[in-house]
């Protein structure tokens, strides 16, 4: 039986539209591989969609994009998907990737917790830096581009065969030679805002549960 994952991704609002674009990548990824896959863009992303989606395909990993709390990851407007002690039961034995801002508090130990395999995503608010002209248009902002790199590095890792881990330490490295990458200009305030930035997701990013878990 193939591997299958899910993947959300609305684009109600500017930030969430970065999300969005930027998850181009990681299905084009999927599609090469010959790798199955969902995906619920926009206003398809609801918790009715994901509830349904979860008890009736069980897959084996899903990649959340969106806004987060410490007790839930949204989706399409701000629609709840994943709540604590609501429906965090849904991820049990399976590997998440959650790019939504503090869900690694909470909901993640919750999730980890109630038998959910690994759960990998970020204890503060995910930040980058975007140029104020290409916010309708996140695929051509390459100020942004560093910061799609790191959020893509652990999916594609993941995609690749590599453990959660591996995963999770490849997405560091790949922040830390950015932020040497972008020490190169010292005076240039764009790139000292990129620095500052790279360095607080790396900082941010956590790892729950099994670290040798794998797609």
């Amino acid at each position: 039986m193939s591997k299958i994952f899910l993947l959300t991704r609305p684009q109600h609002d500017h930030r969430v539209s970065y999300l969005y674009s930027w998850s181009e990548e990681i299905l084009n990824f999927a599609r090469n591989k010959n790798i199955s896959f969902t995906d619920f863009k926009r206003n398809e992303a609801n918790k009715t969609n994901v509830e349904s989606y979860l008890k009736k395909k069980n897959p084996e990993m899903i990649i959340f994009n969106g806004h987060g709390t410490d007790t839930a990851i949204l989706g399409h407007k701000d629609e709840p998907l994943i709540e604590l002690d609501k429906n965090d039961n849904l991820l049990k034995d399976k590997i998440i990737y959650a790019l939504a801002c503090y869900s690694a508090n909470n909901l993640g130990s919750n999730i980890i917790e109630k038998g959910g395999k690994c759960f990998l995503g970020y204890s503060k608010p995910f930040a980058w830096v975007h140029s104020s002209d290409r916010t309708c248009n996140p695929a051509t902002d390459r100020i942004s581009f560093p910061f799609k790199e790191i959020s893509n590095a652990i999916p594609l890792a993941l995609l690749s065969g590599h453990t959660t881990n591996e995963s999770n330490e490849k997405a560091k490295r790949i922040g830390e030679k950015l932020i040497e990458k972008y020490s190169v200009s010292t005076d240039d305030e764009t790139k000292k805002d990129i620095r500052f930035w790279l360095f607080w997701d790396i900082n941010c990013q956590e790892i729950l549960g099994d670290k040798d878990a794998a797609f």
